[in-house]
């Protein structure tokens, strides 16, 4: 199945994120996640 670029893109970040949310403080955290949902990635 190929995925668009969008949602490559998508499961690359989502991720990332989780890979390293644990190094962050969890204030930093939300911020990185909102800019993720808020400006980054495709809305559903």
């Amino acid at each position: 199945m190929l995925m668009s670029a969008g949602n490559r893109f998508e499961a690359v970040a989502n991720e990332w994120f989780t890979l390293n949310e644990g190094r962050w403080v969890k204030t930093y955290a939300s911020h990185l996640r909102g800019r993720l949902d808020g400006d980054l990635l495709p809305r559903a």
